[in-house]
């Protein structure tokens, strides 16, 4: 991950690549938790080598708590998760699950991440996952969605060797989303093809696959032949995430700086998920 795709990560209504939390890295004194998650990404990106914790854990104790507002407890939640601090994340993020925001949204993912792998609940994920799907449709703004948990649930069926139920997962779950966004799951049917073919489906795998990657290429020429500049498109999630962060994957899914040209947010999902798909051509 380069610096610059290190600094898209930062919410715009938080701080546009916070000088001063670096200067105040420096010093001895208290930090927001939006500060602690930016100086903690940064230390990963530049220390990609080291132990997670050796690397932020500096930063975790210098963490001021005193009279927070929303989006710097949604971003002490944060911090608790990558501090590998499972339970004052899920009680921080289970704060937020209430609403049906997009600061919702990624609490009910991070939760049921949580519970999942770490504390090894997948009877209660599975429980958290039909209440997900009822409460947030489907958004073109998170392409992540219940991406990661189908996933989650997939490979425990597969060691399992129910493949029976792995394919039915994802096809569950790809008929679910509609085909307006490069979503992560439409990646799954590559990501356990050999569940596939174990159940005498590969050539219905296939077909899907070459279909959504068809139709994620129309959808990307068709961004670019509309901004060709790259400065002008307009991408949903900068105003509808706001604040909200999504650490795992650069861009995706995180509001942006002004004046970065967003074209190459959506963009680059599309390309991520067409090379992806590309395997089975």
């Amino acid at each position: 991950m380069t610096k610059q795709l290190l600094a898209a990560l930062l919410p715009i209504a938080m701080f546009v690549l916070q000088p001063a939390a670096i200067v105040k890295a420096q010093e001895d004194t208290l930090l927001k938790p939006t500060e602690v998650l930016y100086l903690s990404l940064k230390a990963m990106e530049d220390n990609p080598g080291a132990g997670r914790l050796e690397t932020v854990s500096r930063f975790f104790e210098r963490i001021d708590t005193n009279e927070l507002g929303p989006a710097e407890e949604f971003a002490r939640a944060e911090v608790s998760f990558v501090n590998l601090r499972p339970g004052e994340s899920l009680y921080q993020f289970e704060s937020f699950m209430d609403g049906n925001d997009f600061r919702a949204r990624i609490a009910w993912q991070k939760s049921m991440q949580i519970q999942f792998r770490g504390y090894r609940r997948p009877e209660l994920v599975e429980e958290m996952l039909v209440e997900y799907r009822e409460r947030f449709q489907p958004d073109p703004t998170d392409v992540w969605d219940a991406w990661l948990q189908v996933a989650n649930f997939a490979s425990k069926y597969r060691d399992e060797g129910q493949h029976d139920k792995v394919v039915d997962i994802i096809l569950e779950e790809i008929d679910r989303l509609p085909r307006n966004a490069p979503y992560r799951s439409f990646r799954l049917p590559v990501t356990f093809f050999g569940s596939f073919a174990a159940e005498g489906k590969a050539d219905q795998a296939l077909t899907l696959i070459r279909e959504i990657r068809a139709e994620m290429q129309t959808q990307m020429q068709a961004l670019k032949r509309e901004n060709p500049n790259g400065l002008t498109l307009f991408v949903p999630v900068q105003h509808s995430a706001g604040t909200y962060y999504r650490m795992e994957d650069g861009l995706e899914g995180t509001a942006l700086r002004p004046g970065y040209p967003s074209q190459s947010l959506r963009v680059r999902q599309y390309m991520r998920l067409i090379s992806e798909l590309g395997v089975y051509r």
